[in-house]
């Protein structure tokens, strides 16, 4: 059976690194990592455009020498120490931002206690649920309100939330008949929190509250979205029938790590998103297992395990033919419920999938699927950094409704004496964009300002840019840590 936690790290080996080591280690690995993007993407098509033997051989050359690189620096780092420190420090942040989760939501005398009331009546699915629920408990930690959801009526599951989860309190479930609009007022008893795109609120994700941002941003790539697996982690908290579930089909599929878990959508998701052919997810399932080997090159060949969650049947038998060296595991439920999924076995069926996807080493998806992108989010709950753990063949990590986010440039660039296109920029040096989607080609695109005060896309190289984390003035009310 798969891991359900991260574990207990070795902590007698781990180091505390000066803060400025961690960030320029993380640049180094981020640049690196990014550089193999650029250049393997490049490659790629030269060989397309101009099939021969030597571009082959100097496409597999290179990635293998970057395999090697990446290997290196990942020893480093174990040797230092520092990776038993990270983990260390992503256990005890865990188990204090559950616990502050834990107090806001039980208080000692709900009739006093203030609340903040979601709503879950919208006809989605349930990753824009989710998301809305985030957002939701974002501002009652903000607040300092105890998050009630109403959820009676809910599509799949008329009971509401907690037939298939825990209740997000043992304490505190009912309000007062008098409900006011978000964000109320200082002595307002019960707000109600609106849908999905409003209110823009300081603490709607990708921010980070102000008293975890230094420690948190120290040990993790993407603190940010940590962050935001946190509320997922204690709203997901399984009733006894689904957690059972999760360990039967474990079991019958006989689920076991190393594994790669690809998600792939074809029936309603062909509106929303382009096609990618099978081959497309399987050679980053194939990239992952070569990096892996590299770190025991006496050890025979990895046995290749993919778990693979589609609704689409022909999909699994189109894999095991074209893929005969890949053991695929497949939940069949999700196909026979792709029509009928909106009720309590839908969601069991939708959640052990996503659990499975969670828990697997390695994720191969698109982000522009809402159940990709959360999924991404719940993966850090379960290790300490999962920020390289997954590969969206379409668009970067972005969350709806979310707040705007920004880079800084870390090194002019001059478009005009590298012969490139009219869509750059030049950027000044600490300059501060609006950032957007980064694209698989190594190009990162911001938004600038035009002499008539519009925004307009442009582009600079990713390795120029850096983001910025989003730190907000929140700190959890000390009153609240206090109770009994």
């Amino acid at each position: 059976m798969p891991w359900t936690s991260i574990g207990s790290p070795n902590v007698k080996d781990a180091v505390i690194p000066r803060e400025e080591l961690e960030e320029v280690r993380r640049q180094v690995a981020l640049g690196l990592r990014e550089t193999r993007d650029y250049v393997i993407f490049h490659l790629e098509r030269l060989v397309d455009r101009h099939p021969s033997e030597s571009l082959s051989r100097m496409l597999a050359e290179t990635d293998d020498r970057f395999r090697v690189t990446q290997l290196d620096l990942g020893s480093l780092e174990r040797i230092a120490g520092l990776a038993a420190w990270r983990q260390s420090e992503a256990v005890a942040l865990a188990e204090e931002a559950q616990r502050r989760l834990e107090i806001l939501q039980n208080p000692p005398n709900c009739k006093a206690a203030k609340k903040l009331v979601c709503t879950l009546y919208r006809d989605a699915g349930l990753g824009s649920l989710v998301q809305q629920l985030v957002n939701c408990f974002m501002a009652a930690y903000e607040t300092g309100r105890t998050f009630v959801l109403a959820s009676r009526g809910w599509r799949y599951s008329p009971k509401g939330w907690q037939e298939v989860f825990q209740p997000l309190s043992r304490t505190c479930v009912e309000t007062s008949s008098e409900l006011i609009g978000f964000p109320g007022r200082n002595g307002t008893q019960d707000v109600l929190f609106p849908d999905l795109g409003a209110p823009h609120i300081p603490h709607q994700p990708l921010a980070v509250p102000s008293d975890i941002a230094s420690r948190l941003a120290k040990f993790h790539e993407n603190p940010s979205v940590w962050w935001v697996g946190q509320f997922i982690a204690y709203l997901f908290r399984p009733q006894p029938k689904l957690k059972r579930m999760y360990e039967r089909v474990i079991k019958e599929l006989n689920f076991t790590n190393p594994i790669v878990g690809i998600h792939v959508r074809r029936t309603d998701k062909n509106l929303e998103a382009s096609y990618y052919s099978l081959e497309k997810y399987m050679k980053h399932a194939e990239n992952y297992y070569l990096d892996l080997e590299v770190a025991s090159p006496l050890a025979p060949p990895l046995p290749r395990r993919v778990f693979l969650a589609t609704e689409v049947p022909a999909l699994v038998e189109e894999a095991r033919r074209k893929f005969p060296n890949y053991e695929f595991l497949w939940h069949k439920n999700t196909a026979e419920k792709k029509f009928d999924r909106f009720n309590v076995q839908g969601l069991m069926d939708i959640m052990t999938d996503m659990y499975l996807l969670a828990h697997s080493d390695f994720v191969v998806c698109t982000f522009s699927s809402n159940v990709c992108r959360l999924v991404y989010e719940w993966m850090h709950v379960f290790r300490p950094d999962a920020s390289f753990r997954v590969k969206s063949l379409d668009t970067s990590f972005y969350v709806m409704f979310g707040r705007r986010s920004y880079v800084s440039v870390r090194f002019p660039h001059h478009p005009d004496t590298l012969g490139e296109a009219e869509g750059y920029t030049h950027g000044e040096v600490g300059q501060k964009l609006i950032a957007g989607s980064h694209r698989q080609d190594g190009i990162r695109h911001v938004f600038v300002l035009d002499s008539n005060k519009h925004y307009i896309k442009k582009n600079l190289p990713d390795y120029k840019v850096k983001d910025i984390l989003d730190v907000v003035n929140v700190t959890f009310p000390e009153d609240i840590l206090r109770r009994p």
